[in-house]
């Protein structure tokens, strides 16, 4: 029991609580100088773009939103030069904390390029890659008189008001699809026309339209031959392949004509 006129003190405590403060001090100040230290200063862009005779040209270097080289780069100015003003925002960010999502975001939409991929240069430098989306698909709602246009990958590009245009920016003709096609749909038809165009070794130009309904792929060639694939979701590549494969061995009168129906089980018959 401690004298008349001193109290107990717990020097166990006040240690502890020092300890736990300059700990807390410690982790606050090592946050502070990191994030500092990681702070976006340069976003480098990198765009790779298509000319008219087919080559592919680069540009690299450090983002400049007023830089000519980007509108140069692209037919799509509007997009690149938007994109390249909203990744500058980007700095001083922490670059250890940025994300995919929040880069994707800087592509305004709706818009003809992505995001293809990005990497952190620590301490303070991030590098993105930038694509152009290839159109692909279209689709025309005679009712409302809108236009939809998807890329590659199946993803609307663009809805706009317009005729029943086939024809891409290039002059080549997209793949026709009916305007109500659910976005999983467009998904499947885009993984189909890339596997279809790897077998027969083509472009898109060799398709003239795709469709799903009731778990069946449709296809209509150009030439005039059409597909038919029998719950082409099961064994995707294995059936295209079958139906790859009857078409090629056809000769020119029946590609022309006709259809090639590829059942559940894979098989591929011909039907004149």
């Amino acid at each position: 029991m401690g004298r008349k006129g001193y109290r107990i003190v717990n020097t166990k405590f006040i240690r502890r609580t020092l300890i736990i403060v300059f700990v807390l001090v410690f982790l606050v100040a090592s946050v502070i100088v990191t994030g500092f230290m990681t702070a976006v200063k340069n976003v480098n862009v990198y765009v790779p773009y298509y000319t008219g005779a087919g080559e592919t040209d680069e540009v690299f270097g450090e983002l400049s939103a007023d830089d000519e080289v980007y509108a140069a780069a692209t037919k799509y100015e509007a997009d690149f030069n938007a994109t390249c003003k909203n990744l500058d925002g980007l700095k001083n960010s922490n670059l250890i904390f940025l994300r995919e999502k929040k880069i994707s975001q800087c592509v305004t939409l709706p818009s003809r390029i992505r995001v293809a991929s990005y990497e952190k240069d620590y301490p303070a430098t991030l590098t993105v890659t930038l694509e152009k989306r290839i159109e692909t698909f279209t689709s025309y709602d005679v009712e409302s008189g809108v236009r939809c246009i998807y890329d590659s990958c199946g993803e609307l590009m663009e809805r706009k008001p317009g005729d029943a245009s086939v024809l891409d920016d290039d002059g080549r003709h997209d793949v026709v699809t009916r305007a109500d096609a659910s976005d999983a749909d467009m998904r499947s038809m885009a993984y189909a026309l890339e596997v279809f165009c790897r077998e027969l070794c083509c472009g898109k130009e060799f398709f003239e339209r795709m469709d799903v309904a009731d778990g069946a792929l449709y296809v209509r060639l150009s030439p005039g031959a059409e597909i038919e694939i029998a719950a082409f979701c099961d064994d995707t590549d294995a059936k295209i392949q079958s139906a790859s494969a009857l078409f090629m061995s056809l000769d020119e009168w029946d590609m022309v004509r006709g259809k090639i129906m590829t059942y559940e089980t894979g098989l591929s018959v011909y039907e004149g």
